[in-house]
Order: structure tokens, then C-alpha cells, then sequence
């Protein structure tokens, strides 16, 4: 790997981790947005379950009156993952695979970045971490800035021990 690549995909890396980890230790939040337990009592809306069973029902029926609709088959393969995640339940990764696969079978994959890095990001879940790699090497070839692809190469050669 070029080593302006790696510096990329390093850097990716570490923000996503920073990101991720920014509400944790009270990154990001205004005075607005915190939350008090009043405030969450009577705010509750619905449940994480609940949001992506109605998020899964709508893009399912769109993609049912739209065969070919490539950001609902994207969108549904994201919530197919958040529920591998919330569940413990790997079959949904499949599932997102599936979509995805089917998604850049309809629109072109240099047009279709979006499936192309939630594909990697599939393979990285799933422990394959050589496709993983792969996929997000030539993601970033087509467009070096691409987060998600630099992040997703980045757990990859992590993984490997190439980082």
C-alpha cells in the first residue's frame, strides 16, 4: 500500500474512532442537547427496535414498488446491520449483503459508492478482512477522501497487522 494511502486511511481511522467515541466522554454537546431525566421522560420516544422495524417496513415496501430503487436498497441494508448490531443476530449481515449486491448490480458500483463502502464494511463485520481491504482500497483509488473507506481499511489492516 502507497504510504499516502496508509497516512489516509490511518488518519480516517483514528477520526471515526474519535467520533465514535465523542458522546462518551461529553464531546459535542451543548447545554441544549443534554439531557436531564425529566427531559427523558418525557421525551421518550420510540425504542431503537421500533425505529428500525418501521425503517425496514417502509424501504421494504419501497423496493417492492421500485425494484431498482438503489438508495432504499441501501438504506435497508443499513438497517439490516444496525440490527446484526443491536441483535447479536449474524444472519441480517447476510441480508445487507444481499442488498448490497443486488444494489450495484442495478447502478453501476463507480456510481454506487455508497454500497461499494457498506459492502466492505459487511465484509469487515463478517472477520473477512482480506475482501474488506480489498473493497476499500479500490473504493479509496476512485475517491481518496471516502471515510467510511478509509475507516473500514483502516480496521482491516489493523486486523491483518499490516498498520
Amino acid at each position: 500500500m502507497r504510504p499516502y494511502i496508509k497516512c489516509s486511511v490511518v488518519g480516517g481511522f483514528l477520526t471515526a474512532a474519535l467520533y465514535s467515541m465523542a458522546p462518551s466522554w461529553g464531546g459535542f454537546s451543548t447545554p441544549e442537547t443534554v439531557a436531564t431525566p425529566q427531559a427523558s421522560a418525557q421525551a421518550s420516544g420510540p425504542s431503537s427496535e421500533e425505529r428500525l422495524t418501521g425503517l425496514e417496513a417502509f424501504y421494504t415496501a419501497r423496493i417492492a414498488q421500485d425494484p431498482i430503487a438503489m438508495s432504499a436498497m441501501n438504506v435497508l441494508a443499513s438497517v439490516y446491520v444496525s440490527r446484526a448490531r443491536l441483535s447479536g443476530d449474524v444472519s441480517y449481515y447476510a441480508k445487507a449483503e444481499s442488498l448490497l449486491e443486488r444494489s450495484l448490480r442495478v447502478t453501476a458500483s463507480v456510481h454506487n459508492l455508497d454500497a461499494r463502502a457498506q459492502l466492505a464494511g459487511v465484509r469487515l463485520a463478517q472477520h473477512r478482512f482480506g475482501e474488506a481491504r480489498k473493497m476499500a482500497e479500490a473504493l479509496l483509488a476512485l475517491h481518496p477522501r471516502h471515510r467510511h473507506a478509509m475507516a473500514v481499511a483502516g480496521d482491516a489492516l489493523l486486523e491483518q497487522g499490516d498498520l
